[in-house]
């Protein structure tokens, strides 16, 4: 894993939430409109590094990155926000809905950061809320990090792996970071699913002669539907609009001879599948021996949305 870069064409200040979030949103399919140029994800290094994207310092820094691109520091926060109630009642109303997607969830070390993460921001704001109203309304002070833990995992965090054993171990690991883990999977069960991130139940609209020849089904190629297994986060009713607010994680760094190896139908989409004016949905993946990589940040670049921080190897 090499140092993370920061996108182009962004501004140098840190944006509020409500600036930040109000175009991120990541459709159902997870498809941009067009493939996005590749000046897109490369911009000059910073000077943070990791050694490894899953051990806890590297997912802690990443979690730190997202916090730094949608939420300011205290001392950063604008006078009207520390002063009037109802813009930190209007942050943690977007809090509360705000949603998070590892589609490579693996053994869930992101995910867990980002729980991390999210309850002290809940806190932080519950304290800011009993500041600027004066400690005044009943329970400001009453902080029940139990009931807000179990408040993330069944509404802000969600993710989905291929491999059902990862599946089970993100699930345990969250679990086992819950302040009462007597408490049952249940949410966990709805929000941390196995599927394939890459592949929707559309793989049977394209290459009709390739999936006939193959003998594809949607068990062998375990198509996932986001707004199918999503259901709330792609409510059309939203206030915020459908779609994730965020994606973290570390896509498999898996080169195609290797991958067509496991899932050799997934491998046969991704060359194949088409937009309907004809163009690849995955130019990345059309030549050469691709890297599992980069279909990943393809399918989770919506068009009109905003990259936060990447990093490559």
């Amino acid at each position: 894993m090499a140092r993370p870069v920061e996108s182009t064409g962004r501004a140098a200040t840190t944006p509020h939430p409500s600036d930040c979030l109000e175009n991120a949103r990541f459709p159902a399919d997870g498809l941009p409109a067009a493939p996005p140029s590749t000046s897109q994800i490369t911009a000059p290094n910073i000077s943070e590094s990791v050694n490894h994207a899953t051990s806890p310092s590297a997912t802690t820094f990443w979690v730190r990155l997202l916090a730094k691109q949608w939420a300011r520091e205290p001392s950063k926060r604008s006078e009207a926000f520390r002063k009037h109630a109802a813009a930190v009642q209007a942050f943690q109303a977007r809090l509360d809905r705000f949603t998070v997607l590892d589609p490579a969830c693996g053994s869930g070390a992101f995910l867990i950061h980002t729980l991390e993460f999210l309850l002290r921001e809940r806190r932080r704001t519950q304290r800011e809320l009993a500041l600027v109203t004066g400690g005044k309304r009943e329970g400001l002070f009453d902080f029940k990090a139990d009931d807000e833990i179990r408040h993330i995992l069944s509404q802000n965090i969600f993710g989905v792996d291929i491999n059902p054993a990862s599946v089970e171990i993100a699930r345990l690991a969250l679990w086992l970071h819950t302040a009462k883990s007597d408490q049952p999977l249940s949410n966990l069960d709805t929000n941390i699913v196995e599927g394939n991130s890459l592949v929707s139940s559309e793989v049977y609209t394209f290459k009709a002669d390739l999936l006939t020849a193959t003998a594809v089904t949607i068990e062998t190629i375990n198509a996932f539907d986001y707004d199918e297994r999503f259901p709330t986060v792609f409510d059309t009713k939203q206030p915020d609009g459908p779609g994730f607010d965020c994606i973290v994680g570390n896509p498999p760094y898996v080169k195609l001879q290797n991958f067509k190896k496991v899932y050799p139908e997934t491998a046969d989409f991704l060359r194949n599948a088409r937009y309907t004016n004809g163009l690849p949905r995955y130019a990345s993946c059309q030549t050469g021996n691709f890297d599992l990589y980069l279909p990943f940040i393809v399918r989770w670049s919506p068009s009109g949305g905003q990259f936060g921080k990447l990093g490559s190897t």
